[in-house]
Formats: C-alpha cells, structure tokens, sequence
C-alpha cells in the first residue's frame, strides 16, 4: 500500500474525531468489500486504523480508498489543520497519542528537536563522555551554528563538576536558540528536569 496526498478526500465523509477511540478515529460510514460488496468490513463507529511499527516508532495508520495514512495526519485534517508539507509532530513523544492537543503541524527540523534523550548515556541529550590524548571531558553540543559545543575538563574540574558545567552549557545554549525561535523542547533537551 503506498500513501497519497491528503487533500482529494474530505476525511469527515469516512471519520470523525473520537478521543475514546485508541486512533482518536471511528468509521462515519460502513464499509463493505467481497464479492459483491457483501461483507460488512467497517460499520458506522467502528474504532478505525491499525498499529504498526515503523523506523520511527509506532503509528496509527488507516488505509483508505486503497492507501494508507497516518491517523495523526487526518486528525489534523478534520480539524481544519494545513498540514501539507510538513510533519506531524506528537508533543508529549507519543507516537500512538492523537488527541489534537497533542499534535502540532511543524517542519522536519522541528520535529528533530522535539525528540527525547533514550539514546544518551547520561541522560541528556546533547552532552557526551569524550576521552582524546589522555584528557577525559564531557562535551556539551548544539548543531545549529558554528562552534556549537563546549568542552569540559574531567581532569581539571573533576567528574561531576565537568558533567554539570557540561549540563549548564547545552542547557543555556537551548534557551538561547529557543529566544532566536529554533524551537527545540524540555524533552530533547534533558530528561532530568
């Protein structure tokens, strides 16, 4: 099944928004199918869409006059939502939550700031544990501009200062691309807060 574009369906002809529906989606229409369009596959309220997992995470996805899409995408759509080169970014890191409140239309880069540390040792993201000619450091980074990440010494500040002053580094430089508008969230950057 490949996916199409959104904007040919009017999405409130087969769904409506039903926060008790584990998609937030239920069938507004039967749907039949067999031979003869005998068999009833969906009735009027039915739960709709399946889980599946991608690369990604797991996602609701529906399959619709013969393609699949992203229950978030038509949440979105129902609710009169432009979503049409962008992606939608699930705020609270839920890929399965579709309540609308948690869902925002935003760019792919937006959406890359918005993800969670699981693969930090430390538990944040963007500070890591360095060792080059002897000298041990943990590394506070930021990709958005030049000399984006700062060093600090295990040797000269001990561990747990350098990890802190590491913490502070990544943290402030965050705050400071946020003022600028860059978008970033409390999620990606530390789940110690």
């Amino acid at each position: 099944m490949k996916s199409k574009r959104m904007d040919h369906i009017d999405w409130s002809e087969h769904f409506y928004y039903d926060e008790t529906s584990l998609s937030c989606l239920r069938w507004n229409r039967e749907v039949l199918a067999g031979k003869n369009y005998a068999r009833v596959m969906y009735s009027l309220g039915d739960p709709a869409g399946s889980l599946t997992q991608k690369k990604t995470g797991k996602y609701w996805i529906i399959q619709c006059q013969g393609f699949l899409y992203q229950a978030s995408r038509i949440v979105m759509r129902l609710h009169g939502k432009t979503i049409d080169d962008l992606v939608v970014d699930h705020e609270d890191g839920d890929s399965t939550l579709n309540k609308i409140n948690n869902l925002r239309a935003v760019s792919q880069m937006i959406n890359n700031r918005n993800k969670s540390p699981k693969n930090s040792h430390y538990g944040i993201f963007g500070v890591s544990f360095n060792v080059r000619n002897n000298n041990e450091y943990f590394r506070a980074f930021w990709k958005l501009e030049k000399g984006g990440s700062k060093n600090f010494s295990i040797n000269k500040l001990g561990i747990m200062e350098a990890f802190k002053q590491a913490i502070v580094a990544r943290t402030d430089a965050i705050k400071r691309l946020n003022s600028e508008g860059m978008g970033y969230t409390e999620r990606h950057a530390t789940n110690l807060t």
